[in-house]
């Protein structure tokens, strides 16, 4: 009979066992697919951020483009204005210096 029993108790302990490996299993299974889930979530931010550096980078040659020209605008508009006023100040001079003789 304490066969028997001992028998049993095995045979409990093997249905437990065989439990604990399925719920281990399950559980590996389900860590397995979160650990995909979020490499697959890096891999599409690490993306995005390289995306955004290539988009900064633009932004940040388009903007130095738009500040040379504005600053070449500037300079060509001076230029002009000093030329303009040089010519106005050689006209005054000479028309004083008619006035005089």
């Amino acid at each position: 009979m304490t066969c028997d029993l001992e028998l049993e108790e095995l045979k409990q302990q093997e249905e437990k066992m065989r439990l604990e490996i399925v719920q281990v299993k399950e559980t590996t299974d389900r860590y397995k697919k979160e650990l995909t889930v979020a490499m697959e979530r890096e891999s599409s931010l690490e993306r995005f951020r390289a995306q955004l550096e290539v988009d900064l980078q633009r932004r940040c040659e388009d903007t130095e483009r738009e500040v040379y020209a504005k600053q070449e605008q500037l300079m060509t508009g001076l230029t002009s204005k000093e030329m303009s006023l040089w010519c106005l100040l050689k006209n005054v001079s000479v028309n004083c210096l008619n006035g005089m003789t």
